[in-house]
């Protein structure tokens, strides 16, 4: 008998699931599936659109993995918010992550500087540059320093950022 009365309490609650619950996860797939195709054209028009100018190959990479990861998180957030699921613990994992790169900046400062010299190759290997404490020969481009060799054959690293 008591199988029966927990039974009968576990269909109530799948049923008003269901009826609460059910239908915004059904449209919730839905409106994640169109919005994953808007995305996924949109991106594909803006490849274009680059393709035409001639744009760097890498910056067009780079870009396109930015707006395609940044758009399809937002996505689901809002498709997570919009079925009833508690975002708490993802705002404190986000809040870690801010504070890590906080933590961090220095190093992010010299890691972006070092991927835009990369890119943009505003000097070489073997160049002559000067800032505004050193000049010399650039020896190696890393993705954190740039070395450079003086006149009076001393090596010295140059954070990128």
């Amino acid at each position: 008998m008591k199988d029966i009365v927990s039974l009968e309490r576990m269909l109530e609650k799948l049923y008003e699931w269901v009826i609460t619950r059910g239908v915004n996860v059904f449209f919730g797939i839905i409106f994640l599936s169109i919005g994953w195709k808007v995305i996924n054209k949109t991106l594909k028009r803006i490849r274009r659109i680059l393709e035409s100018k001639n744009a760097d190959q890498t910056i067009t990479r780079f870009l396109d993995n930015v707006m395609n990861v940044t758009l399809k998180t937002v996505l689901i957030i809002i498709i997570l918010q919009y079925i009833g699921v508690n975002l708490t613990g993802l705002t404190i994992v986000a809040s870690a992550g801010v504070a890590l790169s906080l933590a961090l900046k220095g190093s992010l400062a010299n890691l972006a500087g070092g991927v835009i010299i990369l890119v943009a190759r505003p000097f070489n290997v073997g160049d002559f540059i000067e800032t505004t404490e050193h000049s010399g020969v650039v020896e190696k481009i890393s993705i954190f320093y740039t070395y450079l060799v003086t006149f009076d054959n001393k090596q010295i690293l140059i954070p990128n950022g």
